[in-house]
């Protein structure tokens, strides 16, 4: 059974999590890539809220709400409604000491940031390439569009990014060239509510922590797990990351400033 976060499952919501296709599974990246041939039915939901399933729909896990669970969808493992509440998730707060400066962040065609209101933009097809160190990056809102990638060269080290308020990835993706989530995690901080969208992009290996957000997620593969206020998946895969069981919730007072690497 779903027994907690972050993040011991494929997917949690405290609210409604609709998933109108595609699947959930697991596997380790520890032990290595992810296969479909040879992966586990560790891809458990849980929500605090409700349920809902398309057609199209499989967990290969459990599937565990307060409320009801309902729709057409599989479940291979145990289905359980009225489950006792989970947990709210806290939201930490944002890192002092101001946004992650310029000359962190590569300028070159199609690449747009401020650092004095942290807005970062990439669009029209170009590629942005953050690596390590810093190990941690903050901005107010992120923006990939247009067939745009952002790559995370971590060399091998854990990445955070923390977002303040608005993420946007459209028509283009998140690269983690280390291809293990546990080393890339998206951390929402302060008081934002704003939608998040993830669509349209290639695999992507990462944690996403966003307990106020919700998130739309369509048409693509997410190799690791995902904390929400609610959720809205069409056709898009969530192979839950076994790993991702050791990462836990940064702590708090966090300061990315000069370097934006030190918590």
């Amino acid at each position: 059974m779903f027994d907690g976060f972050p993040f011991k499952g494929a997917l949690f919501t405290q609210g409604k999590m609709t998933l109108k296709a595609g699947l959930t599974d697991s596997y380790n990246s520890s032990l290595g890539p992810y296969n479909p041939a040879t992966a586990g039915n560790n891809g458990d939901i849980g929500s605090n809220g409700d349920i809902s399933f398309g057609s199209g729909a499989l967990v290969k896990g459990d599937a565990t709400a307060v409320g009801s669970i309902s729709g057409s969808g599989s479940v291979t493992g145990t289905v359980t409604q009225g489950a006792p509440p989970f947990p709210t998730p806290p939201t930490p707060p944002c890192p002092t000491g101001g946004y992650t400066p310029a000359a962190y962040v590569p300028s070159g065609a199609g690449i747009s940031y401020n650092a004095g209101t942290g807005v970062l933009i990439v669009s029209g097809g170009h590629n942005l390439t953050l690596t390590a160190p810093p190990t941690k990056y903050y901005f107010s809102s992120v923006t990939i569009s247009g067939g745009s990638t952002i790559s995370i060269n971590g060399g091998g080290q854990q990445v955070q990014i923390w977002v303040g308020d608005q993420l946007n990835l459209t028509g283009g993706g998140v690269l983690n060239t280390d291809a293990k989530a546990p080393l890339l995690g998206w951390w929402a901080c302060g008081s934002s509510t704003s939608k998040w969208t993830i669509s349209g992009g290639s695999d992507a290996y990462f944690s996403m922590y966003a307990p106020k957000h919700q998130l739309s997620f369509s048409n693509g593969n997410l190799f690791g797990a995902a904390v929400a206020a609610s959720l809205d998946g069409s056709g898009f895969n969530f192979h839950f990351d076994e790993a991702l069981v050791e990462v836990i919730l940064p702590g708090y007072g966090v300061v990315v400033a000069p370097h934006a690497d030190t918590v």
